[in-house]
């Protein structure tokens, strides 16, 4: 099963979760015509299994059959006395529910599939909840909650030595760090991820990091960066078939070409190609997700009345769903249409809107530009309070950024002196050695010429005394005579 998460774009959440990706439709027939006939025919844990696969299968066609045939399996299971099966029914259960936006009744099915697989000492089972209940409480706005679900998986992921699954943990990790507009952070765990995914040869899932890296590269400003991994990951996802990431990886080269580049036409097209994509699979937050970015071309195309139709659309579908940041979003793009078009009367309410809600779901990553947009409305109206009041939220922002700023600077100086010291140690140490060395060879030579000396003595003393010992015989026999 795939693990995965949702970044900022949150189009591609749904195709970031503990499930199989969703086929084409038309094979989703053919696919239940034949587990319904399987299922007739067995019984026990395999008719489970197969419950579960059809349960799967009628997600792209009917949610309701969905959820009749995954309660099915878990009266079964409950029957038979599967915990293991029943915690794997209800999770697959809660990423249908997910599937259809319905993130409350999610959130049941994963609490009541942790306690399933917590009976079975399921650690496995118990870690794909944690992770998916992390998932429900971002998309919910409750940032605290899904990074403490989500540091409760990774450690049991650890303890299993599940190397996937830790890398789509750090990886989702990252993600609420993006959400936070904290791109340091998320980029870093999205290095580690990665790390992980090349170690173990998952192309597919290098794909979604790419993908991730990119928009931490367009915040940097990194515009060729940001394309050039949207279009390796896109490559990637064409060669394995997956409709659902393609359609992400065109989201979001729609809104760089657009928002980034000003080439309107090429967005456009690049949207409306990922919206019949995200329409196809049945990604309802998706869907919503490139209606909010289509309404926004369509304002700088002076086009108010389609703009706000695609906005109104969006809005529905986030609140339908209860989708934070999707809803955080569309009232920051209304206000900022409205203020564009000089409409302060309408700007304004909907911009401290985007501030309630970001406030309500500690969504912080849009607070720099309302404050911005709400100072200049404020200021044409000639309401010198609440200007005043905008302009030191944004000075507290902007100080707080530059002490950020500062700091890095700070560390890097710090790096920079530690790493110069490190050089004139390794240099002295150099410096060291080879004194040593050339002392080294000197007492090396001395002791070979020594050598060489006392062999060379040894050699004259043996001469010597063979020669006297020659002397002392002559004269003995001279005597003798």
């Amino acid at each position: 099963m795939i693990r995965s998460g949702i970044i900022l774009m949150i189009a591609v959440c749904f195709a970031c979760l503990n499930a199989d990706c969703y086929a084409e439709q038309q094979d989703e027939v053919t696919l239940i015509d034949s587990l319904f006939k399987a299922a007739q025919l067995q019984s026990g844990s395999d008719k489970v299994e197969t419950l579960i696969q059809l349960s799967e299968a009628y997600r792209a066609v009917s949610f309701d059959k969905s959820l009749l045939t995954g309660e099915a399996a878990i009266a079964l299971s409950e029957n038979e006395g599967y915990l293991s099966l029943k915690g794997k029914t209800l999770k697959s259960l809660g990423v249908s529910a997910l599937y259809m936006g319905d993130y409350d009744l999610a959130g049941q099915y994963f609490v009541t599939g942790l306690e399933a697989f917590s009976k079975a000492d399921d650690r496995n089972g118990i870690a794909d909840c944690l992770h998916n209940l992390a998932l429900v409480h971002e998309l919910t706005g409750d940032p605290a909650k899904a990074m403490d679900f989500y540091n409760q998986s990774l450690e049991i992921e650890r303890e299993l030595g599940d190397a996937d699954g830790q890398a789509t943990t750090i990886l989702n990790i990252g993600n609420l760090y993006y959400e936070q507009g904290n791109f340091d952070q998320a980029y870093d765990h999205y290095y580690m991820a990665l790390l992980i995914r090349e170690d173990i040869k998952d192309t597919l899932g290098k794909a979604e990091i790419l993908k991730n890296m990119a928009i931490v590269y367009w915040q940097w400003d990194e515009v060729d960066k940001a394309i050039a991994n949207l279009n390796e990951a896109g490559d990637i996802f064409t060669g394995y078939g997956n409709q659902q990431e393609l359609a992400s990886v065109y989201l979001n080269l729609g809104m760089i070409y657009s928002e980034e580049l000003h080439d309107d036409e090429k967005g456009k097209k690049f949207l409306t190609t990922s919206l019949a994509m995200k329409q196809e699979t049945g990604d309802i937050t998706g869907t919503a997700r490139i209606m909010g970015n289509l309404g926004n071309i369509y304002v700088r195309m002076n086009d108010l009345a389609k703009a706000f139709e695609y906005f109104e659309n969006a809005l529905k579908i986030y609140e339908n769903t209860g989708h934070a940041m999707g809803q955080v979003e569309i009232w920051l793009y209304k206000g900022r249409a409205w203020h564009h078009s000089g409409d302060n009367n309408n700007a304004i309410p909907a911009l401290e809107q985007c501030l309630s809600l970001s406030d309500k779901f500690n969504i912080t990553l849009l607070h720099e530009e309302c404050y911005q947009l709400l100072m200049k409305a404020y200021a044409r109206t000639g309401n010198k309070e609440a200007f005043n009041r905008y302009f030191s939220l944004f000075m507290d922002g902007y100080d707080s950024s530059m002490k950020r700023l500062n700091k890095m600077s700070m560390q890097e100086a710090q790096n920079a002196y530690k790493i110069d010291k490190l050089l004139q140690e390794i240099s002295r140490f150099d410096h060291e050695n080879k004194e040593l060395a050339d002392q080294k060879l000197f007492y090396k030579m001395t002791m070979s010429a020594a050598l060489v000396l006392m062999v060379i003595a040894f050699i004259i003393v043996i001469l010597m005394m063979k020669n006297r010992k020659r002397s002392v015989n002559t004269t003995d026999i001279e005597d003798d005579e």
